[in-house]
């Protein structure tokens, strides 16, 4: 690609991350009737972005909820090779050997086009994980740190919350490309546009019935109860069927 082609793509990419980034910010309140009925009534991945203090960068947070427990939810992030199969352009993801009390991650993903006008095919990431869970067991987060990459720093967490009958999963990220030809806001607009993405693939795999027992089975293996005694809820003859 000449260098000239790369210039076009990437004032392309400024203008369209300009026009994101006006739709990002601030979400409603959480609890308050506009934030109830856009994630509980028609099910939204509410993204939110906060900067990041000596820079033109921001942290994205996003917010959804699912009619699971929030213990199920919990295994979806204890089974982080599976992550492949169905999350947006993820094309490796393996858990590697634990570091003392820390969980070890490797996230491959297929660079979007922002990147790919600096020399990147792929954004490469091992990351430490540390995890907490509330007294209460209500609330169990995951935070994750790069401990090798080739971008210059990437960081954010994982939470699943008990809420309303289900849960809601919150996702945090922030990556530092660390190229002075990748615009903060087309960076900013990347790592938006994958954790909404990454969202709603989180959701959709998780309701699948199939699914859904399964990760159910899995926290009650991991709470110490008989997973032979989760079954799963047919809720109509459309689950009937499958």
């Amino acid at each position: 690609m000449t260098f000239q082609r790369k210039l076009r793509i990437c004032w392309a990419l400024i203008g369209l991350a300009a026009m994101v980034s006006a739709c990002a910010g601030k979400i409603p309140e959480r609890g308050s009737p506009e934030w109830t009925k856009r994630v509980m009534v028609k099910k939204e991945i509410l993204v939110s972005t906060d900067d990041v203090p000596d820079t033109g960068l921001k942290v994205v947070r996003a917010v959804g909820w699912s009619p699971i427990s929030h213990q199920a939810a919990w295994e979806i992030f204890q089974d982080i090779p599976a992550m492949k199969t169905y999350l947006y352009r993820i094309v490796e993801s393996e858990e590697l050997p634990r570091q003392g009390d820390k969980r070890i991650i490797r996230l491959v993903v297929n660079a979007p086009p922002v990147a790919l006008t600096s020399g990147y095919d792929k954004i490469d990431i091992t990351a430490e994980v540390d995890e907490t869970i509330s007294e209460d067991g209500k609330t169990m987060r995951g935070d994750f740190v790069a401990i090798k990459s080739n971008v210059k720093n990437a960081y954010g967490n994982w939470t699943v919350e008990e809420y309303e009958g289900g849960v809601l999963i919150y996702f945090s990220m922030f990556i530092d490309f660390g190229k002075v030809f990748i615009p903060d806001d087309a960076a900013n607009f990347f790592v938006k546009d994958f954790l909404e993405r990454w969202g709603n693939d989180l959701r959709t795999y998780a309701e699948l019935p199939a699914n859904k027992v399964r990760l159910e089975q899995a926290a009650a293996k991991r709470a110490g109860r008989d997973p032979n005694k989760v079954a799963p809820v047919i809720e109509g003859m459309d689950d009937f069927v499958r």
